[in-house]
């Protein structure tokens, strides 16, 4: 089984809200571009491409961290930063989300390789899923939905593995880094070129 079972309760729960919180955020930033709420159906689509786009980028992210870390002998739980949900929400409004609904926390694990490797877990499943998504967007690029939902999807991924891989604060990339900077470098670089290519070529 990929992903070991939720510690209890609470962490299955909060890992439920944020899930529904960051979907609704990202619905409500993006159907500022476009007439979505005069069109059911294209509400409707919108929707599902935001639950997939955070199930698949965020949530698949932290359960990377989760297991990964869990591998190593270490307690990780999900948590959920409260203020962290209200502040998506409240950005999402202004066309823009400033995404921080909660993160995988991690104890137990003090050396600087198994640090480093849980650090780039998250990043390494963005870069899968979203190398995944680009191809069946790329190979399903006529059937209407589907190619630009996929693309969406990888783009999304990109962006957010790339952006953990920044260097700076709690994000991952200085962890990788601090581990083995070769490795840092050829993850970064692969997210961003990834980036930039499913948001010019496609």
């Amino acid at each position: 089984m990929m992903f070991g079972g939720f510690s209890h309760r609470s962490e299955r729960d909060e890992i439920i809200i944020a899930v529904a919180t960051l979907t609704v955020a990202f619905f409500i930033a993006y159907a500022r571009f476009g007439p979505v709420f005069r069109n059911p159906a294209a509400a409707l689509i919108l929707l599902i491409q935001s639950f997939l786009a955070v199930v698949g980028g965020f949530l698949f992210h932290e359960l990377a961290h989760r297991e990964v870390g869990r591998r190593f002998g270490g307690y990780t739980r999900f948590q959920m930063w409260p203020f962290g949900i209200f502040l998506a929400l409240i950005t999402s409004l202004a066309g823009f989300i400033f995404a921080l609904p909660g993160a995988v926390t991690i104890s137990g694990i003090y050396d600087r390789q198994s640090i480093g490797k849980v650090a780039a877990a998250g990043p390494g499943a963005n870069l899968v899923f979203g190398l995944a998504c680009l191809i069946i967007g790329a190979l399903s690029a006529g059937i209407p939905v589907v190619g630009t939902t996929f693309i969406y999807l990888a783009q999304f991924s990109f962006y957010l593995g790339a952006f953990n891989m920044i260097p700076l604060g709690p994000l991952d990339g200085g962890k990788v880094m601090a581990w083995d900077f070769g490795r840092f470098v050829l993850l970064f670089a692969a997210l961003l070129l990834l980036a930039v290519i499913s948001y010019t070529v496609f």
